[in-house]
């Protein structure tokens, strides 16, 4: 349920963020969004908070806790997927504490995706650099 009211929260900390897992990268905003509760006390219900105000614009319920096997945890699921403006956020689970920030937007990968083919570009044999493309890591061959 979308939130909007000026609910207190503790202080942001990331002291049991690894507790929460999601993808720190972020999420496009028509994509599905789902963190995992792994190995805490049981709860019931999360909250995403937007960074910038420190508010609740989200209200979600956690599934009932299940066993993962293959990791030997006990995981609750947070969908969040009707959480579309863009932004910077976090979940934040009562009797947890706050998960690491992550953000939602629109192109979220573009910047990745450049580093990841200049990187490729930078690793090629036996070829020259040059300056106007490479920068400092130019080279003749």
């Amino acid at each position: 349920m979308l939130a909007c009211c000026s609910t207190p929260l503790p202080p942001y900390s990331d002291q049991n963020a690894d507790s929460i897992r999601l993808n720190q990268l972020g999420y496009y905003p028509n994509s599905p969004k789902i963190a995992v509760l792994a190995n805490a006390p049981k709860a019931t219900s999360f909250k995403i908070v937007s960074m910038d105000e420190m508010e609740i614009i989200y209200n979600g319920t956690l599934t009932e806790p299940q066993e993962w096997e293959l990791a030997g945890e006990t995981v609750q699921l947070a969908d969040f997927s009707q959480v579309e403006e863009h932004g910077i956020y976090a979940v934040h689970i009562d009797g947890v504490g706050y998960s690491h920030p992550f953000e939602i937007k629109s192109a979220l990968l573009n910047e990745a995706f450049k580093a990841s083919v200049k990187s490729l570009y930078y690793q090629r044999a036996s070829t020259a650099l040059p300056e106007q493309f490479a920068g400092r890591w130019h080279r003749n061959s």
